[in-house]
């Protein structure tokens, strides 16, 4: 995830000029306006979208934790409290760039674990009817997610560059972020294909909350893959990305997370004809049974 600027320094010396108290300096700031540089409109838009992204953030936690719904979905509730407090921490640092980055770079992993927290809440609450397809699958997620930090560990530590890199330490936090938000959409990805396949009983809310994380960890991994493959002037695309698409989502969220979506859904996610529904029934408790059967390792 890309750094989140304050709004340009030159862009804040084109906009001190009051208008108001003098007409041609009015005149002069309207065509300083005309001239900003593309990076400069990206910086504000990048700020902007920020602000709004953080209220999203703040009204679907009071939401969610006001339904109760906390409860049902700790991991989700921290999830959702601490997205926003950060974004609140970072705007109060913005004059202080060192705290910023600092604080930024040690709450990142932070959240990277609280992502790997919400995919294994995500994997027992799917199959909590066939633990020993749920035990499987997150013994495989957490496995395959430590791979994955040690492999990014190494690719950093090997001299793996990125272009005109100003923040060497970002570079792994970049790549350990990537890969996380990479295997755990991975994994939801596949849990989906086998829920649409299987009628595995599923609550409304944990549809929302698989899909919502998905898309969140898709524009994750896309927009990391532009701050690191196209180099550091592009980072403000990708957090633009990033940060559109997380505010897409707690929209989302905002409206859809309810108490009447609890009601589970005994038919499964796709209607099938009773004849389907038992034969892939009989299959999905075979694969339980023979998942119940592997012992750990």
């Amino acid at each position: 995830m890309a750094f989140r600027h304050p709004v340009n320094t030159a862009c804040s010396r084109r906009l001190a000029v009051n208008p108001d108290t003098d007409i041609i300096e009015g005149r002069a700031a309207m065509r300083a306006l005309l001239v900003f540089s593309p990076r400069e409109y990206t910086d504000v838009l990048e700020t902007l979208i920020w602000y709004l992204n953080t209220a999203a953030a703040v009204l679907v936690a009071i939401k969610f934790l006001a339904a109760g719904l906390g409860r049902f979905y700790p991991v989700l509730a921290v999830f959702l409290v601490s997205l926003p407090a950060r974004s609140l921490l970072l705007m109060g640092l913005q004059a202080n760039q060192y705290l910023y980055s600092w604080v930024y770079i040690i709450t990142s992993p932070m959240l990277s674990l609280l992502t790997v927290w919400a995919g294994l809440e995500i994997y027992r609450l799917v199959l909590e009817a066939y633990s020993g397809l749920s035990a499987l699958g997150r013994r495989s997620f957490v496995a395959t997610v430590a791979a994955g930090g040690a492999i990014a560990f190494l690719t950093v530590q090997l001299g793996l560059q990125v272009p005109n890199e100003p923040y060497p330490t970002l570079r792994l936090f970049l790549l350990l972020d990537s890969w996380i938000s990479g295997v755990v959409l991975f994994f939801l990805i596949t849990l989906t294909v086998f829920v649409l396949w299987f009628p595995v009983p599923l609550r409304r809310n944990v549809a929302v909350y698989s899909f919502g994380l998905c898309a969140k960890l898709a524009a994750a991994c896309t927009g990391i893959a532009v701050r690191v493959f196209a180099g550091s002037d592009y980072g403000t695309m990708g957090g633009v990305l990033i940060m559109a698409a997380d505010t897409l989502v707690c929209t989302v969220w905002l409206f859809a997370f309810t108490r009447s979506g609890e009601r589970t859904l005994s038919e499964g996610t796709i209607r099938r004809s009773p004849e389907q529904r038992a034969r892939l029934l009989s299959q999905l408790n075979s694969l339980n049974a023979m998942a119940r059967s592997v012992k750990p390792l």
